[in-house]
């Protein structure tokens, strides 16, 4: 399973759950106050980079023994082209870092940036840790991009990066590439880690395919699950050769759903010892309401998976659908595992509904994970402190929830916490300079 992503710069909310009494932290943290001791800076190379747009664990792709970060800065322009993006990956260090840390700074010895190979690739518009993916003891990468239809998954190694590192160079020995099954299904616009969904001990990989049209149902959305394995991958990986042995296709269910708009791994939210995926539909329409939004939860097994796997085909066994409330919600617009936030030994979920609550504050659901079986559908409605609880967000237009993942065990009390995004907040009156929330386990 993969490692939880590390927390470098956070603000704190009061109200959204009780704060224990050891905790480390102010309740509130003002980024402006990072200092060095408490947490470092990561400044983008040049302007309109936008750097930062994407950011995940790397888990620890060198093998040092420390833990590695990627940093997605899209709009980046390599050698004259527009766009092309770049991925800057940290390595973690026990000498500490500097502050701010930029990165125009990484020279091989303290990071690497994969670049993009065109115009308009977006290469780091999603990035994230992909577990050990081909067996070989160090943790992998993925990097998305945003219209290319690409992914590229970079192998760990404990000799040096090339820096910067071109993905043109990735040949089969250093990593892969991902192509999309059909032109325009924006494969790759988000990735992530699947943990070890077949049980074959080793870490699987999720790509989003939101604009596919499956079965003939335009834009219903896809999730594409490669299998990890020793035995090498071809480069390029075609999504379109996926097999059942290598990995399975999730599609939508109906025309315009775009399920695939966000995926992740989603632990072992069933508690039978095999790693789950979650993945979003926004835009489904439910009872004659727009936009209600739904997410899927397909559960792991050791006795093979279906291929095609039509969410049609979801019965309460084989994974749960999880109903949004109201007209214009989009909820799944984020989604992901949760670790075990009530303590409870089994993973939880959390999904995101940014334009929900009053006013689009945002809210988030956290759905308890549970080995007594789930509700199918289950409707987010039905939330009661038993089986998950409810985040709201603050202040009109916030839009909590947009994004939404784990956070790890941030204040050492052994149960792990949440992280949530609300992009639009305006804290100290300066607007939509967004807020980011973490919420402790309890």
């Amino acid at each position: 399973m993969c490692k939880k992503p590390m927390v470098t710069a956070i603000s704190l909310a009061l109200g959204l759950i009780q704060i224990p009494a050891y905790a480390q932290f102010d309740a509130t943290l003002e980024l402006s106050d990072i200092n060095g001791q408490n947490g470092f800076v990561l400044n983008g190379v040049d302007a309109n980079n936008y750097s930062g747009i994407s950011v995940s664990s790397a888990g620890d792709i060198n093998g040092d023994g420390f833990d590695d970060f990627i940093i997605g800065a899209s709009r980046a322009t390599v050698d004259g082209m527009f766009e092309a993006g770049s991925a800057y990956v940290v390595f973690g260090s026990g000498d500490g870092f500097p502050n701010p840390f930029n990165l125009s700074d990484i020279n091989s010895l303290n990071g690497f940036s994969l670049n993009g190979s065109a115009q308009s690739e977006a290469v780091g518009i999603s990035v994230s840790a992909a577990g050990d993916v081909n067996g070989d003891g160090l943790d992998d990468l993925i990097v998305g991009t945003s219209i290319a239809g690409k992914s590229y998954v970079v192998f760990g190694s404990d000799s040096q990066f090339p820096n910067p590192f071109s993905s043109t160079t990735i040949n089969g020995e250093n990593g892969f590439l991902i192509l999309q099954a059909n032109s325009n299904d924006r494969a790759g616009r988000v990735v992530s880690a699947a943990g070890d969904i077949n049980g074959d001990g080793f870490d699987d990989i999720i790509i989003g395919a939101y604009n596919a049209s499956p079965n003939g149902n335009q834009y219903a959305g896809s999730s594409h699950v490669i299998f990890g394995t020793d035995m090498g991958f071809p480069n390029p990986f075609e999504l379109s050769s996926i097999n059942a042995l290598n990995g399975i296709t999730i599609n939508g269910i109906s025309a315009g759903d775009k399920l695939g708009f966000s995926v992740s791994s989603a632990g072992d939210v069933n508690g039978d010892g095999i790693d789950d995926v979650i993945v979003g539909a926004p835009e489904v329409e439910l009872n004659g309401d727009h936009w209600v939004g739904s997410a899927y939860v397909v559960f792991g097994s050791d006795m093979g998976l279906a291929n095609p796997f039509n969410m049609s085909t979801l019965n309460g066994q084989n994974g749960f659908a999880i109903l949004g409330i109201n007209i214009s919600d989009r909820t799944g617009d984020s989604v992901s595992a949760a670790g075990d936030v009530n303590g409870d030994g089994i993973d939880d979920l959390i999904v995101g509904v940014s334009a929900g609550g009053d006013n689009r504050t945002g809210v988030a659901y956290v759905i308890y994970g549970t080995d007594l079986g789930f509700p199918h559908p289950f409707e987010l409605s039905s939330i009661d402190a038993l089986n998950g609880f409810t985040l709201v967000g603050i202040e009109n237009s916030d839009q909590l929830g947009r994004s939404v993942n784990k956070a790890g065990d941030v204040n050492g009390d052994g149960i792990d916490d949440l992280i949530l995004g609300a992009w639009s907040a305006s804290p100290n009156a300066i607007n939509d300079a967004g807020s980011s929330y973490v919420v402790y386990g309890s």
